[in-house]
């Protein structure tokens, strides 16, 4: 049921403080019992590859932002449609396959052949008993609940929490900066719901940006694949062309596109 919003997307756009914290509740709970939500212990890796696609490829390379940074274990990400015409170099990899539906095929796929070739896989996904959580061996799934509408919206998000409590079971990383860091993810509910109050305030912005015919949306480093996202719901919602850039790259070639019709 939409539970009195005009429209799924809607109501999974204002379900994301409820995800989040459930989310956060979930890892101090096992922290608690000292049970790590990925059990990675006896997992022998140098590095790691990320394979996805859609809004989970751009949710995955926050992940590898992330996790090197806090890590510093190198992180490749890698479209899983690519990725299954290729011969990659693999050396000692922990291959982790992001999907919201458990059934992206390319991902499913993509997953099967590095399994094949002897390497451990993690699946990180929203849905119970999926194609991919058969065939990953250890699964995390993401507790958003059902996605009715067909854009990313709670999903996307859940999963960047996922890789974010991913980061902190990797390596050693000190313990006060871990008590910091789930601090901060337990205010970020909160700081979600801040945001969905200044709904009229966005609804503004949409009206503005709907008189332009194109857009590009520009970040840098962890911004960047969030700048990708974006342009990607611009083009799935609106349907008006959008292009995500890293922000040093707009004086390479697309500056020539600004124009009346374009909005930066």
């Amino acid at each position: 049921q939409r539970g009195g919003y005009e429209h799924f997307m809607l109501k999974e756009i204002h379900e994301q403080p409820k995800m989040v914290g459930e989310m956060v509740r979930q890892y101090d709970l096992a922290m608690k019992e000292e049970a790590e939500p990925f059990s990675l212990t006896g997992v022998d890796f140098n590095n790691i590859l990320f394979l996805a696609c859609g809004s989970s490829y751009y949710a995955s390379l926050v992940g590898k932002h992330i996790i090197e940074q806090l890590t510093r274990i190198p992180v490749q990400v890698t479209l899983a449609s690519e990725f299954n015409y290729s011969e990659p170099v693999l050396n000692k990899t922990l291959a982790i396959a992001v999907t919201q539906s458990g059934e992206t095929a390319d991902t499913v796929k993509a997953l099967r052949k590095v399994k094949e070739k002897g390497f451990p896989t993690l699946a990180i996904t929203n849905v119970l008993s999926s194609s991919i959580t058969r065939l990953a061996d250890q699964t995390f799934y993401t507790m958003a609940g059902p996605e009715i509408s067909v854009a990313a919206t709670k999903s996307f998000t859940t999963q960047l929490i996922a890789l974010y409590l991913l980061s902190l079971s990797l390596n050693n990383i000190d313990n006060s900066f871990r008590r910091r860091f789930t601090d901060d993810l337990r205010k970020l509910s909160d700081g979600i719901d801040r945001v969905l109050l200044n709904e009229k305030q966005i609804a503004g912005f949409g009206k503005f940006m709907s008189r332009f015919q194109h857009a590009f949306f520009l970040g840098r480093g962890l911004n960047m694949p969030v700048a990708l996202e974006g342009a990607l719901k611009m083009k799935e919602i609106s349907y008006i062309p959008a292009e995500g850039l890293a922000a040093g790259e707009l004086k390479h070639a697309p500056i020539a596109l600004l124009g009346p019709d374009m909005q930066l």
